[in-house]
């Protein structure tokens, strides 16, 4: 009887032990993959159930309280699983073949004896063919499984679970972290988080907070009411990193409640304004926007309503007439004695620059002139900002009645409107001491505080918290207030710090100033570990389970973190623990705005007498009329500016 005789007669096509049988007895290519198959997988789900698994440490390896578990032969879930699923493939395979083996046993056991016989024969007959092709198929995938151990689990899949196991033993809740590294921070850095801010401001308001922004794990920074009102709010960080942005999220939620917001804006924020006007229009309280820059109209006047002791201080706030400590306080005395002297004279309560010039140039002594030419030089130039030769105008004191914002646009190069910047802060703080048992909170935010902070503010941040007032104080480093008239750096730091409990900052690329601020977020203990490392059987180093920890104190927030902060994301200290918060921005349409005209008060050409004409000296001849030369050369003495000279209108890039 030939081999297909046999097979024809023994093996039945609907019998799964017959098959079995077949594959068993008969050398094939089938026979050949499956024995392969078999011990293949046996051997791989062998070194798998092992893959990863370290000595036992003679000392507890990670902590006395490390939970069960977590130890070194099973740290992370994701070895756990490996080992756990190739155990189960070890004991499916071995299962598999003591299952094939039963079941020709059995065949062989309950067939009848002619067909008994047949086996006997066909297992005598292909004996040495089983054994060879049996044979090769298991030592090729000895051979083939040693290989794939080697390389494809000892020098990879177990390096990099290794790595795995490491990060999760070091973010493990038994554990109390370690120090940071540049190099991975994005892995330890809060991604950025895309929220509407104006969807949770009603949430907020119920529950009387004020939102801040959300964390990395979505969570709201707030603030109780109660404490907001009472607080100043410090804002630091380079140009560009979004301080507008965390300003305008918390003044608009100001306006919601009904406080009377002010805005001075220095740098003309192209967004801001259209973010309160939103606000406000939303609320239902006007919005009024004013433009101290050159060539405006007469829109407000700082002098208006304004006491004798009041007028004063707005003098010496705007010229900076206070004591430095310096021997040049005494050169200040002659303008400080002008100053008090006009302040007397005046017997009305709203006056404009140009009649306080007017009136200084007529009525004060020539004593007094003569030692105060600083002083007049400096008023003088204050009479030629025509956005505030009125004597009425916008009023601040109405916003404390209605609510609503003024928006104070100003500048950051011209001399002359700092000094009306600083003037209108002085009169806001000034009008809120006046007015201390109004019901209405008062919020004013200082963007670019090097430009808008004085002497008589700083000192007054200390006191106005009590009288229904706040303060936010945006900057982009604390060396803005050495730019403080006649306040030591220092000092005006000190003062500063003290008085704003709550404080944003934004990434900073300074390592002084980013340890600064690593500094106040708190410390918190870390571990530093070290550990052994060996080489396994694919001549991969791993690092063994021994472990030697050592608490060390650290930094909550790490200068790492404060350098490499993403866009948007602050460091938020005041509120709780410190922690990293994202603010983002208040999506709103784009407006043009037009400011409120005053009636404008007209200056007199010039109040210093003509010289004697004997005493002048003859006039060039320069070949020009008569009508030219005065053109180009006024009576005061003073060349002509050209016609765009306080043209500060942004240039357009389109026209190129």
């Amino acid at each position: 009887m030939d081999i297909n005789d046999f097979l024809a007669f023994y093996f039945s096509p609907d019998s799964f032990a017959d098959g079995i049988l077949r594959l068993i007895l008969v050398p094939s290519i089938g026979q050949f993959l499956a024995f392969f198959a078999l011990i293949f997988l046996l051997r791989v789900s062998e070194y798998l159930t092992d893959v990863n698994r370290r000595k036992h440490a003679v000392a507890p390896t990670v902590t006395e309280n490390t939970p069960r578990g977590i130890n070194s032969d099973n740290p992370s879930p994701l070895t756990y699983w490996i080992r756990f699923l190739a155990t189960g493939v070890y004991w499916l395979v071995l299962g598999s073949m003591a299952a094939g083996i039963l079941a020709g046993a059995l065949q062989y056991l309950l067939t009848t004896d002619a067909h008994r016989a047949d086996i006997d024969w066909a297992i005598d007959h292909y004996l040495r063919a089983n054994v060879i092709c049996a044979g090769a198929a298991v030592l090729s995938a000895l051979i083939a499984a040693y290989f794939f151990n080697l390389y494809l689990i000892g020098r990879r899949l177990s390096v990099w679970l290794n790595a795995r196991d490491a990060a999760f033993l070091k973010n493990h809740s038994s554990r109390k972290g370690g120090e940071s590294d540049v190099r991975n921070m994005q892995d330890i850095l809060p991604a950025s988080v895309d929220y509407d801010p104006v969807a949770l401001f009603d949430r907020a308001k119920e529950l009387d907070l004020m939102l801040l922004g959300l964390d990395e794990k979505r969570k709201a920074v707030t603030v109780p009411r109660s404490a907001w009102v009472k607080s100043h709010v410090q804002v630091m960080g380079p140009p560009g990193t979004g301080k507008g942005v965390e300003v305008g999220i918390t003044l608009s939620q100001a306006i919601g409640y009904g406080d009377a917001v002010y805005w001075f804006d220095p740098k003309n924020d192209q967004w801001a304004a259209s973010v309160m006007a939103a606000a406000c229009e939303k609320a239902g309280v006007p919005f009024v926007l004013v433009n101290l820059q050159r060539g405006q109209p007469a829109q407000i006047n700082p002098f208006h309503n304004v006491t004798r002791d009041e007028l004063y201080e707005l003098l010496e706030t705007g010229f900076s007439l206070g004591e430095r400590g310096t021997d040049a306080d005494h050169y200040r005395l002659g303008d400080r004695e002008a100053a008090w002297e006009l302040c007397q004279m005046v017997d009305k309560p709203s006056i404009s620059a140009s009649e306080l010039y007017r009136m200084a140039h007529d009525r004060l002594p020539e004593g007094v002139l003569d030692k105060a030419k600083g002083f007049m030089s400096k008023l003088k130039e204050l009479t030629r900002l025509t956005a505030t030769q009125t004597a009425e105008g916008v009023d601040i004191r109405d916003f404390v009645e209605r609510g609503g914002c003024l928006y104070v646009i100003g500048h950051t190069r011209d001399d002359v409107v700092i000094r009306m910047q600083r003037m209108l802060v002085m009169r806001l703080v000034q009008m809120r001491e006046a007015m201390p048992h109004h019901r209405r909170h008062v919020t004013g935010f200082l963007d670019e505080i090097k430009y808008l902070l004085s002497k008589p503010v700083l000192n007054a941040l200390g006191t106005v918290r009590d009288k229904g007032m706040n303060f936010l104080l945006a900057h982009q480093s604390m060396g803005d207030l050495g730019s403080v008239p006649n306040v030591e750096l220092e000092s005006a730091r000190r003062e500063f710090l003290d008085c704003t409990p709550i404080r944003w900052f934004y990434r900073n690329k300074d390592f002084d100033v980013a340890e600064w601020i690593s500094n106040m977020t708190g410390q918190t203990l870390a571990e530093v570990e070290r550990r052994s490392v060996t080489r396994n059987e694919g001549y991969a180093e791993r690092v063994e389970a021994e472990v030697v920890l050592m608490d060390k104190q650290k930094n909550l927030i790490d200068t790492n973190q404060v350098q490499n902060l993403p866009d948007g994301c602050a460091v938020c200290i005041g509120v709780g623990i410190a922690k990293l918060a994202y603010a983002n921005p208040i999506r709103v349409e784009k407006r043009a705005f037009s400011v409120p005209v005053a009636p404008q008060v007209e200056p007199d050409p010039v109040f210093e007498p003509v010289a004697p004409a004997a005493k002048s000296k003859p006039a060039k001849k320069t070949g020009k009329k008569p009508a030219a030369a005065a053109a180009e050369n006024p009576p005061d003495g003073r060349p002509l500016p050209p016609p765009d000279a306080y043209d500060d209108a942004p240039f357009n890039w389109e026209e190129l």
